[in-house]
């Protein structure tokens, strides 16, 4: 009798653990956050983390420089996901740099195994013109473009931040050496403002740095990336939204990324 009773508690346990695997809740994400935002906005201010522990799940905000190139920031990502999640295997959001930096932490620092998906949202993965213009006119005292002297200001005057946010960087350097792992899923969420842009974004610094883009050959875009350089993996939409209402959280992106988890995993 006693046996039985053993025999049917062992196969429960691990009929519950295959449930419990097979559940995206059950998988902890973390957020990689972009550059020149604090961690602490992502985890206190911008709805993000709110709106995906709402709907159930486990959710960390890693510690990433504010400033520093890809580098530095990605080695710094994954010491942050094996502090806050030590075992187990994990999702990560990553805005902006943040993708960058997570594929970083993938692909070189030992994350690959321990990764299930990373999804990116408004993530330069080829790059964005606004850094090219921006360091081009760094050497030059940035007298010429008030839009990219501001772009400048926001990466905190970081030339390394810049410089890896380029599109030769990220087409020359960085996408060749830095190759996704095979039993990572990418996903990714791509943005741009629709016209009239200031319906569209509250931000005045979008209006202009929108058409700054589109004149330098970016095509449509959030403000700061084009919506083409924002794909990697599989795309899962493109939404009107500018470069930090994105950062903030909304239903849809959040909906997206629910969706997928719940069809992969």
């Amino acid at each position: 009798m006693r046996l039985r009773v053993l025999f049917k508690t062992i196969i429960f346990a691990l009929l519950l653990s295959q449930v419990v695997a097979a559940n995206p809740l059950s998988t902890p994400i973390v957020i990689a956050p972009g550059v020149g935002v604090a961690s602490a906005g992502y985890e206190y201010v911008f709805p993000l983390k709110r709106l995906l522990e709402a709907q159930g799940h486990t959710v960390f905000v890693a510690n990433t420089p504010i400033f520093g190139s890809v580098e530095l920031r990605g080695e710094t990502l994954a010491r942050e996901i094996n502090r806050l999640v030590p075992t187990g295997k994990i999702h990560i959001i990553g805005h902006s740099m943040g993708g960058i930096d997570a594929r970083m932490a993938i692909s070189k620092y030992g994350l690959g195994d321990r990764t299930l998906s990373l999804f990116s949202l408004a993530s330069p993965h080829r790059g964005s013109r606004m850094a090219d213009c921006t360091l081009k006119l760094a050497s030059k005292s940035m007298a010429a473009v008030e839009v990219a002297r501001v772009f400048k200001k926001l990466m905190g005057d970081n030339i390394s931040a810049i410089e890896s946010l380029t599109t030769a960087y990220l087409m020359e350097e960085f996408n060749p050496n830095i190759q996704d792992h095979p039993q990572v899923k990418y996903f990714s969420i791509a943005y741009e403002l629709q016209k009239p842009v200031y319906l569209n974004t509250p931000v005045p610094f979008f209006w202009l740095s929108n058409k700054f883009l589109k004149d330098q050959g970016e095509g449509p875009n959030d403000g700061i990336v084009g919506s083409y350089s924002s794909s990697w993996g599989k795309l899962l939409g493109v939404l009107n939204r500018d470069h930090w209402l994105n950062a903030l959280g909304d239903q849809k992106t959040v909906q997206l990324i629910e969706d997928a988890l719940r069809q992969n995993f």
